[in-house]
């Protein structure tokens, strides 16, 4: 039988130019939605947050502690020198995400479905 290698495909359409926002601004809007922005040098803790959708977003330098992302839905996202040590991200769906120098140590990926 013949091995299939099946190539991943990296984040699209990420620009240098993105809105700078911070996690306090993802909290006050109520659909939890985030599109074309920057996250850098934040720490997040203790935080939960049901069915957020990341697309076209950059994480730099940021710490989540004890974080939960339960039905996360992330497409062309990128996180570059995060620490995302025991976050949970359950039946989450996950396509061309980056993880570029992550601390990813105890990362619960349980019923996540990966995209390629």
């Amino acid at each position: 039988m013949a091995s299939r290698i099946m190539k991943i495909e990296q984040p699209k359409g990420i620009k240098g130019n993105l809105r700078e926002t911070t996690i306090k601004e993802l909290i006050e809007h109520e659909d939890y939605e985030l599109s074309s922005v920057r996250i850098e040098d934040e720490t997040v803790e203790f935080l939960t947050i049901e069915k957020p959708i990341f697309s076209k977003v950059v994480f730099k330098n940021v710490t989540f502690h004890q974080a939960t992302f339960p039905a996360i839905d992330m497409t062309d996202v990128v996180f570059e020198n995060c620490n995302l040590a025991n976050v949970k991200i359950h039946e989450g769906l996950i396509h061309r995400v980056a993880f570029k120098g992550c601390k990813c140590t105890g990362l619960d990926l349980l019923g996540a479905h990966l995209g390629m």
